[in-house]
């Protein structure tokens, strides 16, 4: 009996990127929604926390994950690279960082430090750039369409590997070491507990 054929490490790599970016463009669509349901205007308590969740997990396929790489932007498509653009620069300029240096879609320092005076009221402040809500909704549905091309990417894989997935009851690990079966029975989910803090 001929042995069935294993991905290679990268096709592995490849397959656990659009399976990730599946999952994180599912969330940052989630929020996207929340901001729909909830947030009337940049005021509403929950607005920073979910426009912070959008371009954190909208931006995660695209940014490098050590072990499996990142993917690259040319897989959107080019009618929805204004969005793109949009969603990871504010995701590295004002949501995951705070750099005091000129910005070069801005051309100027766009995190910036504030002291005031108003009436009775004193103190420091921070500014940053902030999108009408509305984009949130285009945002919404540019995930969907991204969550799309990654599952079109997927098929390709069932099409080449679907003989090697699973078929027994229970939860397998897509392993990314070397000289490993694709899949592994079992993996404990990571939690507080299970990592060493000191």
């Amino acid at each position: 009996m001929q042995e069935m054929e294993e991905p290679t490490i990268d096709e592995r790599r490849r397959w656990w990127s659009f399976c990730y970016s599946i999952t994180a463009m599912n969330k940052a669509k989630a929020a996207c929604d929340r901001i729909a349901e909830h947030c009337e205007d940049w005021d509403h308590p929950l607005f920073e926390p979910l426009a912070l969740a959008v371009h954190t997990f909208y931006s995660r396929p695209f940014l490098n994950s050590y072990g499996a790489g990142r993917l690259e932007a040319t897989i959107v498509p080019e009618v929805q690279k204004g969005i793109h653009e949009w969603l990871t620069h504010f995701r590295s300029s004002f949501m995951a960082h705070t750099d005091a240096t000129e910005d070069r879609w801005a051309g100027r320092v766009i995190n910036e430090v504030v002291y005031y005076c108003a009436g009775e009221k004193m103190g420091f402040t921070t500014l940053y750039g902030r999108s009408p809500l509305s984009q949130y909704v285009d945002a919404g549905i540019h995930c969907s369409k991204m969550v799309e091309v990654f599952q079109a990417k997927l098929t390709e894989f069932y099409r080449d590997y679907g003989h090697l997935m699973p078929l027994e009851q229970g939860e397998y690990l897509l392993s990314l070491e070397p000289d490993s079966p694709t899949f592994r029975l079992g993996h404990i989910t990571p939690d507080r507990d299970t990592f060493i803090y000191k």
